[in-house]
């Protein structure tokens, strides 16, 4: 459903969600090396989330990326957005251009439901949201440290 590029996206974002409870700011390098993500890979998606103003970056040698308090208000649909586009709550499963309510494809009734309830949790889900549930230690990324 999300392409490689928008799981590193999302991996990335909330490894440096993590890091900004403590004004920590990380490194593309960081990010690369705890969550097995190609480096150049994720310095692109990085660059794009930051152009996005999703994420916040400084450049220097006490730079880094990071999240604002108006950063941790965007929703994890707003990293999707940003690296896949739309497609994902509006396109058909099945990849048909013509699918609609009108002309359905035959599985167009069974996932009107489901992607409906996909784009509401993408959509409610704000990157805050994830802040101490990560500091917990209750949940992990990779090898997320």
């Amino acid at each position: 459903m999300l392409s490689k590029s928008c799981e590193y996206a999302l991996k990335s974002i909330l490894y440096i969600t993590k890091h900004s409870k403590n004004e920590v700011r990380v490194g593309a390098k960081n990010i690369s090396d705890d969550l097995g993500i190609p480096y150049h890979f994720a310095a692109k998606l990085l660059q794009i989330l930051a152009k996005a103003d999703i994420i916040s970056s400084q450049k220097g040698p006490n730079g880094g990326f990071f999240l604002t308090e108006e950063n941790l208000k965007h929703s994890l649909a707003d990293v999707v957005r940003a690296i896949d586009g739309n497609g994902i709550f509006v396109n058909c499963i099945l990849g048909l251009k013509t699918c609609s309510e009108i002309r359905p494809c035959p599985l167009h009734v069974e996932f009107q439901d489901i992607k409906k309830k996909i784009t509401r949790g993408f959509e409610d889900t704000r990157l805050d949201e994830f802040q101490e549930k990560l500091l917990s230690g209750d949940y992990y990324l990779s090898n997320l440290k």
